[in-house]
Formats: C-alpha cells, structure tokens, sequence
C-alpha cells in the first residue's frame, strides 16, 4: 500500500530579490532553536528525466504516474535508486490525471479529469485489468483543482475534489465522495459554505481508526481582508468510519495556509505540513511564502506550531514523515535568490530533523544551482537514513540519499 506520500503540484509561483547570506560547507543554524545534532551527509545521488508528473511513495520506494498517449503510465523506483517502468494501463475517459493509489491488495485506483470536465475514477487489477470505473458529475458539468483519492482501512475508497457552483464566476465547494471496492457510492457530502470565494481541496489521509482526515482551505471574501486578492484559511476536518464529522477546525494565520501533508501521531493527534503565504499586490510584488507545521491533538486543538526562520528569503513545505525515534522529517524547499534581469531562480531543498516536541535536531539544504525545485517527498530508510526525491524544472527528478554522521 501506498505510504501516506503527497500529491506534488508545482504552482509555486515565487520571486525573491534578497540574497541569503549562508557559509555552504558550514552546517546551517536556521530557525530559534539551535539544532542539536550534525546535518546528515549525503552518500549518493542520481537524477533522473521524464519520470512522471505525481509522485507518491511507499517502504519499497517512490512510485511516479503520468499520461503519455493513451496509457498511464507507472514508474518505480527502488530503494537503491534503480527505476523501471512498473506498469503501464489504458488511461481510459482520463483526460488529466490528478491522483492515484496503490491498494492493500496490489491493485491502482486512479482519479482525474474527462475532456468534459466531469470528475472520473477507475480501479484496475494488479494486471491492469479493470476493476470498475465511475463517472461523477459536476452541478453546472465541471470539476476542476485539486483532487485526492485515497484507500481506507476496510478496503474502501474516499475521493475529494473541487466542484463548481457557478458556471460564470469562480465559486466553488469541497466535494467528499466514498466508494466500495466494487466502485458504488456510499455517500456523497459537500463541505464548506456556498458563500465562500474559493475552497480549496488539497489531501485526504487514512486514519488508524478507518475514517480519514481531510485537509483542505476555505475562501474568503476579499473585503475581508486589507490587502488585494482573495484569502483561505487552512480547513481540517475529521470523520468516522460512518462518515460522520467528529470535529472541523479552520485554522487563521492571516495570510493563505494551504496544508500540503498531514500524519497521524503515537497519540491519536495529527502533525500537519502546510504553508503560509500572501497574493501578489502592487505593493508586493514579489508574493511571501514561508513553510509552516503544527500539532494537533485528537479533537483538532492547536498543541504547538512553527514556522521556517525569517532568514529564509522563502521556504516552503512539502512533505512530513514520522522516524523510527518518534520524530519527524519535513522536506521542503529553500529560494535564495533571483536574478531580475534573467528571471533564473537559485534555489535548494531544504530538510528538518524534529522530535516529538517540535524541538528542531537538525537542518540539511542541498544546494540545486540555477534550477526552480517544484517538490520535494521524503522517507526514512531501513538503515536509519532518509531517502529524498527532488523535482527539478519540468519532470527532472534528483534523487538523493543522506544518512546522519
């Protein structure tokens, strides 16, 4: 089964005019906490072209799907860095796809977008026999944003995605969907308010209890707000195995927070990735960006958060993963500096070592040169390192492994 990976999207819109002044061969100290420990080595890397669009990982390695013709398809990689071509599947009435999962008992479920705009979903086989497919429709015939499919404990499937309320003005709401194993819709629910400018879907993970946690951004009116363009607030909300909504929070930082991850913790409470940052504006023209994580405990209340260091031009967080010590891993990625007059962005990913308490460990940046990271995904590995996939420009992937000294 698919490790709880993310869906790497690459709209990362950026520009930063200060140069960060760092020592590179000296360990980084970034953040108000000294980190305790040495930064990890890195022992190997390999890079990769034309792997795939998303990407999503499991204790075997990393996993890559895109479209090419009219296939998916599915690229492994091992633990090694050695990458094959896993699968290939007809892609069926997919005109874009979104997301895709492996399930329990070696089968794919695959989600994405008709020519028409209508949300569609299939399973197939571990031979890449269909399993079933489903056509689901829009109010005014329309999907469109972020989508998110993932496989409960018993064996069912939960999708969200972003649904139209108007054909003319961009209004929409969260849609939740789940489904048998056989692709028959148990239930349907539509999440936040008809008011609302824009919400936003961004993940759904599986909980240990069989329901999911949903991670998502909810619009808000532009008058609102004291700066021009239109704000969300980060939206989580818990449910049952039934369904039921045991809790939803919105969390505010005044600027956007748009969660990225999320992982469910030894004691029932949640660590949740995302990021914080600003619309462009006359005034900024440059936008803000800066990665942020927090603790939630089981009923969604705010334990503890941080945010990446202000000496950090702009950050931002794509991954979290729980280490064998109860810690955390986060991967991101670090922007140090553009050139205005040729527009080439210098660029690293950027790692952090937490324990439980938030208390920082250790920092770690990989330096990229001129080339614009789009994503990041990270995870531990058997001998106690960490395994990271870099996204490069246009489907160029950077494998790197680091251990600690």
């Amino acid at each position: 089964m698919l490790k709880k990976g993310s869906l790497l999207r690459s709209n990362w819109p950026v520009v930063c005019t200060t140069l960060l002044a760092v020592v590179c061969v000296a360990p980084f100290m970034w953040g108000s906490k000294a980190a305790a420990a040495e930064e990890p080595v890195v022992t190997w890397e390999k890079t990769y072209d034309n792997l795939g669009g998303l990407m999503k990982h499991r204790e075997d390695g990393f996993y890559f799907a895109q479209l090419e013709g009219d296939e998916i398809k599915l690229v492994m990689m091992n633990g090694s860095g050695k990458v094959k071509t896993h699968k290939t599947f007809a892609k069926k009435e997919i005109d874009r796809l979104a997301s895709f999962t492996q399930k329990k008992e070696g089968g794919y479920v695959f989600a994405g977008w008709t020519k028409d705009n209508q949300l569609y979903v299939m399973e197939v086989n571990g031979s890449g026999k269909l399993k079933w497919e489903k056509t689901l429709e829009g109010k005014y015939d329309s999907f469109r944003g972020g989508v998110d499919v993932a496989e409960l404990q018993n064996g069912d499937i939960v999708l969200a995605a972003e649904k139209d309320l108007h054909y003319l003005i961009t209004y929409n709401d969260i849609y939740l969907a789940k489904l048998t194993n056989n692709g028959e819709i148990i239930w349907e629910k539509t999440l936040g308010d008809t008011n609302d400018y824009y919400d936003k879907v961004s993940k759904v993970v599986p909980t240990d209890d069989g329901g999911f946690l949903f991670l998502g951004e909810l619009g808000i009116a532009v008058k609102e707000k004291p700066s021009y363009g239109n704000y969300t607030d980060m939206y989580v909300v818990k449910f049952d195995p039934s369904g039921n909504q045991e809790w939803d929070k919105t969390y505010e930082s005044g600027l956007n927070t748009e969660p990225q991850d999320a992982i469910e913790t030894a004691d029932g409470g949640f660590l949740i990735a995302a990021n914080n940052y600003s619309d462009y504006t006359i005034v900024n023209i440059d936008g803000y960006f800066k990665g942020y994580y927090m603790k939630l405990d089981k009923s969604g209340k705010l334990e503890w958060d941080a945010t990446l260091p202000e000496s950090i031009s702009a950050s931002k967080i794509n991954d979290i993963e729980q280490t064998e010590d109860g810690g955390f891993i986060i991967a991101g990625r670090a922007n140090y500096d553009l050139d205005q007059w040729t527009w080439i962005y210098t660029e690293h990913a950027y790692f952090r070592k937490i324990d439980q308490s938030g208390q920082v460990k250790w920092e770690k940046v990989i330096e990229k040169g001129d080339r614009e990271i789009k994503s990041t995904g990270v995870f531990q590995t058997e001998d106690g390192g960490y395994r990271s996939v870099i996204e490069e420009g246009d489907k160029l992937w950077h494998v790197v492994k680091l251990n600690e000294k």
